[in-house]
């Protein structure tokens, strides 16, 4: 069943998720603070090998960062084609990958939306689409760079849930994922301190731009909580102002890049992503545009982390969160 530290095999917990999966309503988007709630009620049946590991993966994380389920049950004749635009349709029936993205990620938090964001959709579909911003997942012709979802949000989302329905044509495509836990341990002293006590410059997603504000920016520590909690995104900090800060923000990127995790999302494959202590990426991949692309969904879900209880499918406003202040302490030898 276990053939990694991070990798689970769902595949003998058919029957039972499928089980699961009946009892849950059948089109969500009709009431989806319902939906997720009768999810959180089914979530604690989840077979207990499964529900150790999701449970034990909320209490203390792992060193990767993430868990990777594989062989959950999906029945890829009966999906639709993949989507190619937003909204979805309120009428769509429940898909197999946003029942398991559900069950595990109510294990874990409360599902959210983000009012700017995709019409605050909390289930997500992501998909390749033409003309797409190279800041956006549903670009697909260039890297996205490792980031941190929405770090500078004051309820950034503590997990990240994403189940495949298609892969890309080729199998190209790679999620990769870093952890703090492995990138710390890489840095000098030198560039550790700069990391905690430097804040660097944010800029925010496209999503959270506006008229008003075209460009709200924040300071943020990139380390916090004794090294265990990351903020980092490869696009939207900004250059720092002093070469001491230059030099950590590289010494961090080239760690990460040579620590991270690498996995080829197929059809039945799930990531639950620690989004406070890891940063992820995905590699460019070549769609057809004919209904049959790469076909991701998720949800971001809020944990123990706020001290706001989340709801159900809530859906909130953006809130920048206030710049850290440097903390002035003597210099390294």
């Amino acid at each position: 069943m276990q053939t990694s530290m991070c990798t689970i095999d769902c595949s003998p917990f058919h029957d039972a998720l499928c089980e699961l999966k009946r009892r849950l309503p059948t089109h969500p988007r009709q009431d989806l603070a319902g939906f997720f709630s009768v999810a959180a009620q089914l979530s604690v049946e989840i077979p207990a090998p499964l529900l150790k590991r999701v449970s034990d993966f909320r209490q203390r994380g792992n060193d990767d960062g993430f868990l990777h389920l594989k062989g959950l049950p999906i029945d890829e004749d009966a999906l639709p084609p993949t989507p190619s635009s937003y909204p979805t349709p309120v009428d769509r029936p429940l898909l197999d990958t946003e029942a398991w993205i559900a069950l595990i990620g109510m294990v874990v938090g409360k599902a959210t939306g983000y009012k700017e964001n995709r019409f605050g959709s909390v289930f997500q579909d992501v998909y390749p689409a033409l003309g797409a911003h190279r800041l956006t997942a549903h670009n697909y012709d260039t890297e996205l760079r490792f980031h941190t979802e929405m770090a500078y949000h004051v309820q950034q989302p503590d997990y990240l849930v994403i189940a495949c329905a298609r892969a890309d044509h080729e199998h190209v495509a790679q999620t990769r994922i870093t952890s703090v836990r492995k990138i710390a341990p890489m840095l000098g002293e030198r560039d550790l301190h700069t990391l905690r006590t430097t804040p660097l410059q944010w800029h925010v997603d496209l999503a959270f731009r506006s008229d008003a504000d075209p460009d709200p920016t924040t300071r943020l520590f990139l380390l916090t909580d004794g090294d265990d909690n990351l903020r980092y995104d490869g696009s939207l900090i900004l250059p720092h102002e002093t070469e001491e800060a230059a030099e950590a923000l590289q010494a961090f990127s080239t760690a990460a890049d040579q620590v991270a995790a690498t996995v080829y999302l197929q059809p039945g494959d799930l990531v639950l992503i620690d989004n406070i202590r890891t940063s992820h990426a995905r590699t460019p991949f070549t769609p057809r545009f004919d209904g049959t692309d790469r076909w991701l969904t998720r949800i971001f879900v809020r944990g123990s982390s706020h001290s706001i209880p989340a709801r159900h499918a809530d859906v909130v406003p953006f809130q920048l969160r206030a710049p850290d202040q440097r903390i002035r302490s003597a210099a390294l030898a």
